[in-house]
């Protein structure tokens, strides 16, 4: 059976870090209107940057949704899809931000971070190098690989998204 998870909604916290973000071409579009020259069109430049960026982020690094099929793990943007084999997978159990900081220590990011959640990579002072697609730092569910880089997610409805993890698999 297949089964379908959103990312999870985003915490309070990486809301407001994705408003202020929002805010900064806002803020420079009204800046280019209030300057003349060289400046405005550096101004203009810088916003279209940051469109851009936001772009790149939304189409490419954001997941759209985590899909369980029979026999894969499927992490889906709007631009890619990424799969994991269920037969690589090992221990999954879910994580409060306290508990992951107990199994992992410090982390440091590696990608995007405040822009709708944190994706990329978390270099973590006990385990190493993680795979991240977050969107919040509460309800994050942890997957182990067998081989390549564990993952950390935040589907929406985690208990369900570990449910059907068990499943579509012989644990």
């Amino acid at each position: 059976m297949n089964y379908s998870f959103k990312l999870a909604p985003m915490s309070p916290l990486i809301l407001a870090l994705t408003v202020a973000l929002w805010g900064l071409p806002c803020i420079f579009i009204l800046w280019a209107v209030f300057t003349a020259g060289p400046v405005r069109w550096t101004t203009i430049a810088t916003v279209c940057f940051l469109l851009l960026l936001y772009g790149m982020v939304w189409v490419g690094f954001r997941p759209a949704r985590f899909l369980i099929t029979a026999d894969q793990l499927k992490i889906s943007f709007p631009a890619r899809q990424r799969s994991f084999p269920l037969a690589d997978l090992g221990e999954v159990q879910i994580l409060s931000e306290t508990e992951f900081r107990q199994k992992f220590g410090w982390a440091l990011r590696i990608g995007v971070g405040g822009l709708w959640g944190g994706f990329g990579w978390l270099y973590t002072g006990q385990k190493g190098m993680l795979e991240f697609y977050i969107s919040r730092s509460d309800g994050l569910v942890w997957i182990e690989r067998r081989s390549g880089n564990d993952l950390l997610l935040t589907p929406d409805q985690p208990e369900h998204f570990i449910q059907a993890l068990q499943e579509n698999r012989s644990w």
